[in-house]
């Protein structure tokens, strides 16, 4: 994405590029992927004043009987009405983004307040995988979910050879055994 911003960021550097409603949505499309909110916002609205200008621009070129003055103007307002709904909906896009970016701050925010409630209470460090079954998670195990054992071979009598549950194989090790 950063080469597409600095592309944009050239095209900008023109005059035409300055006035140029594809140069502006395109870096804002791509400050929005990049994770750039507030200069995506910038772009896209600074896209949609540019089309809104060339839209008025068209309406005021009609006749005096409300029609074209040919066929040229109408498919430039038909394209500039087009470009419009497009700016629109990466707009609507946007704020979906944002939205969804705030909602993760706070849940981030809040594990993490949770997470050092709970080492503080126990007067522990914070936790990690070899800590007490009985301190909380932060991700807690599902229950009832029961360890599978691995069968290694099955021997004459169709009786199955396990692992056992603290003996796991590697995903390595699995496929080694399995040749």
């Amino acid at each position: 994405y950063t080469k597409s911003h600095k592309f944009c960021d050239f095209a900008m550097e023109m005059e035409s590029g300055r006035q140029s409603v594809k140069a502006h949505y395109r870096r804002g499309c791509v400050r929005m992927m990049m994770g750039e909110y507030e200069d995506a916002e910038e772009d896209l609205d600074r896209a949609l004043e540019l089309v809104d200008g060339k839209i008025l621009l068209l309406e005021d070129g009609k006749d005096d009987d409300g029609g074209c003055n040919d066929a040229k103007d109408l498919k430039d307002a038909k394209e500039a009405q087009s470009e419009r709904a497009v700016i629109l909906r990466e707009k609507q896009k946007l704020n979906r983004l944002v939205h969804q970016a705030e909602r993760n701050r706070r849940r981030q925010k809040k594990a993490m307040e949770k997470l050092f409630q709970s080492a503080e209470e126990n007067n522990t460090p914070t936790p990690n995988a070899e800590s007490d079954e009985g301190a909380s998670s932060l991700y807690p195990e599902r229950k009832g979910a029961k360890p599978q054992q691995i069968i290694t071979s099955r021997d004459d009598d169709g009786d199955d050879e396990t692992l056992g549950e603290d003996r796991r194989l590697s995903c390595f090790g699995w496929y080694m055994q399995m040749m």
